[in-house]
């Protein structure tokens, strides 16, 4: 899972949350109106299955939250919730997980690591 922090100006807050809210592996969200002060803005922040991060991230950039705002996630290493299992797992036995696919974004971060160790 991937948990999301975002900044989003107040007036594209409610469609930030409807993508958020229609996302197929979303869960946790919350939204702290006018909290953000550089840049301003609302706080919204959810968790993601990895298999859907690339996606919705793809889809907040395509608002322009990215240049609006922020967009920050974070590996998510521990979270007891069923809401997480069925977000991550979709309803299925979470002792026996599916593997885990590999996103784009680890892929870019795992080649960009490397290669800064040089």
């Amino acid at each position: 899972m991937l948990h999301l922090r975002l900044i989003t100006p107040a007036d594209r807050t409610d469609e930030v949350v409807h993508l958020i809210g229609r996302t197929v592996g979303t869960t946790h969200l919350v939204v702290l109106p006018g909290c953000a002060r550089d840049p301003e803005g609302d706080v919204v922040m959810c968790d993601v299955a990895r298999e859907a991060g690339d996606e919705l991230i793809s889809r907040l950039r395509a608002l322009g939250i990215d240049r609006s705002g922020a967009i920050t996630a974070e590996s998510i290493d521990l979270s007891l919730s069923e809401h997480a299992d069925e977000a991550e797992y979709g309803g299925s036995n979470p002792t026996a997980p599916p593997p885990r696919a590999l996103s784009f974004g680890d892929t870019k971060q795992t080649v960009g690591s490397a290669s800064s160790s040089c």
